[in-house]
């Protein structure tokens, strides 16, 4: 009999979440700010939960500087942003909605981690190739991180609104998931202001490259074949590659080994601070002691959200109930590892 894993983990990509909210439901406003972010952002998790059984959720954020360590191999990595556009006060209010957004996920016993140089992307894959023994749905917008598809790990894609695994990718993307990293390389990332090949996308490359769609591929084979390809013609696709051409000029071989540190997920981009602090996320229990759902209560009265909950009778209760599933979960197991302390 297949033993059930103890946890059913929901990573959440929080810059993305954060972002989904803020843009997308401006009309939320208390007297003095937008609350639309900090609204969406609770209750996508509360949904989550209660209808897929997540039991453990851990949030993972950007830092300030988080693109440090991708910038020492492409300093335009990241360089238009569209908090750029943003008017000071709509600046002021996603600050202060990111800042708010925290401290109710403390309440609701969301674990989250946030760390200097690092980016939320490889906070995430630390996480899910150190807990194989969880079961681990990725929440995001980030296509990057469909590389982290394993028999433990799916993607839900906000883009697509879809749940995406290693049975369903082909369907959906055209090719096989193992080919992730390689289409990422050649197509590179408009999100992430990374120039991929010039006048090359996915269309183009599985018709040059049909091998792609059913077995994994290296970037050796690529190359192998683009000078196949132009010993029998003249090839444009072909010599765009193995030159490493791209809009903002040529880059040859050192092309690919740039668009490898910034995109493989495989190369650990954390300080070992980092490493320390998903560590204790990964294993540590949460204390209980001053979290509370009488604490978020009392916050959601300052932010004047209560009236967006279902108004019925014990509204909010009805509300956070998933969020007590998931207390009850992280008190028992703290109790348990405490009393394993005390007794030893």
């Amino acid at each position: 009999m297949k033993k059930l894993k103890e946890f059913k983990t929901l990573l959440i990509d929080g810059e993305s979440l954060l972002k989904t909210g803020f843009f997308g439901r401006k009309d939320l406003q208390n007297e003095n700010f937008g609350v639309g972010a900090i609204f969406h952002f609770i209750y996508t998790l509360k949904k989550l939960i209660d209808n897929f059984g997540y039991n453990k959720v851990v949030v993972c954020w950007d830092h300030p500087n988080s693109g440090w360590f991708r910038i020492q191999y492409y300093p335009m990595y990241k360089w238009n942003r569209n908090e750029a556009s943003l008017s000071e006060f709509e600046q002021f209010s996603l600050s202060y909605q990111r800042v708010r957004i925290k401290q109710y996920l403390e309440e609701l016993f969301i674990r989250q981690i946030e760390e200097k140089k690092c980016e939320a992307d490889d906070l995430i894959a630390y996480y899910v190739k150190n807990t194989s023994k969880e079961n681990k749905t990725v929440y995001t917008a980030d296509t990057d991180l469909l590389q982290l598809l394993d028999k433990n790990t799916d993607i839900y894609l906000t883009g697509k609104k879809l749940f995406i695994n290693r049975e369903n990718f082909h369907e959906i993307f055209g090719y096989n998931h193992k080919n992730v990293l390689l289409m990422k390389i050649l197509e590179g990332d408009k999100t992430d202001d990374i120039e991929g090949i010039k006048n090359l996308g996915q269309k183009t490359i599985l018709k040059k490259f049909p091998e792609l769609i059913k077995n994994k591929k290296t970037f050796d084979f690529i190359k192998t074949r683009c000078d196949q390809i132009l010993q029998e013609k003249q090839d444009k696709v072909a010599e765009n590659i193995l030159n490493g051409r791209t809009k903002i000029g040529d880059f040859g071989d050192n092309y690919f080994y740039t668009m490898d540190k910034l995109i493989n997920l495989n190369h650990e981009m954390l300080t070992e601070e980092a490493k320390k602090n998903l560590n204790r996320i990964i294993d540590s229990p949460l204390n209980p002691e001053g979290r509370s759902e009488e604490n978020a209560i009392k916050m959601m009265t300052e932010d004047e959200i209560l009236s967006l909950l279902p108004q019925s009778e014990n509204g909010f209760y009805k509300f956070i109930q998933p969020f007590i599933k998931i207390k009850n979960k992280e008190t028992e197991k703290f109790k348990k590892e405490r009393k394993w302390v005390t007794e030893r």
